[in-house]
């Protein structure tokens, strides 16, 4: 960040934040742990907007202003419900491995096809079983083998769930068929609508043979395919 844009962040910071009580300050707080913590705060059910998210709506240039002076971004996409926080030189980007990237690609996917048939104020689900019917729906056998392994799989999603990218509608030690998954808005953002035409478009080419390399495109966390 060059000076001047620290000056002006910490400026805009000095001047909103004493404004605040001390309820909106708690709040404050509470969204700037959840952001480092999960990079991530969902808007929540139409009837039920979460408080943090609120909040940032309200208040979006006083926290970016504060994160801004640590390096860091805030990105709130009101379409989608998600307020995000990145950082522009890539710091503490999680990097998805192959196996971890055909995954979320078919997850990406999934859920597209949930959200076309369920309110805004439910969530799209699906268990583990679903997804490797998905998985066989679109790929190859060969390239499925990998996910019947169980560690494969429990592995990939437990991933994901640090991530903030699904969550598990019950506790879920072991990952099982009938274990099932809740995914999250975000992965609207780490798949953009450009980048699931793409999918679609290389995994059509995939079964139709003419894709059979190594190559599947890289995705992190936070990055668009």
């Amino acid at each position: 960040m060059s000076e001047g844009a620290a000056a002006n962040a910490a400026e805009i910071f000095v001047e909103e934040f004493p404004r605040l009580d001390e309820r909106a300050r708690r709040v404050f707080m509470e969204c700037v742990q959840q952001l480092q913590l999960k990079s991530y705060v969902l808007r929540g059910g139409a009837l039920r907007v979460d408080a943090k998210y609120a909040f940032l709506e309200r208040h979006e240039d006083l926290v970016s202003a504060y994160l801004a002076l640590g390096g860091w971004r805030l990105s709130l996409d009101r379409t989608l419900g998600v307020a995000r926080l990145f950082h522009p030189e890539g710091s503490g980007k999680t990097r998805f491995n192959k196996n971890e990237t055909i995954l979320l690609l078919c997850l990406r996917l999934v859920y597209h096809q949930g959200r076309q048939s369920v309110s805004e104020s439910v969530d799209v689900r699906v268990t583990v079983g679903g997804i490797r019917e998905k998985l066989h729906e679109l790929l190859p056998a060969a390239a499925v083998r990998p996910f019947l392994s169980r560690k494969v799989m429990g592995g990939a999603l437990r991933s994901f769930e640090r991530a903030g990218i699904l969550g598990f509608s019950a506790s879920a030690f072991v990952i099982a068929d009938d274990t099932e998954i809740i995914l999250q808005p975000v992965i609207e953002l780490l798949v953009s609508a450009q980048g699931l035409e793409a999918t679609q478009v290389a995994l059509d080419d995939l079964n139709a043979g003419m894709a059979q390399s190594e190559e599947v495109p890289e995705l992190t966390e936070g990055g668009n395919a």
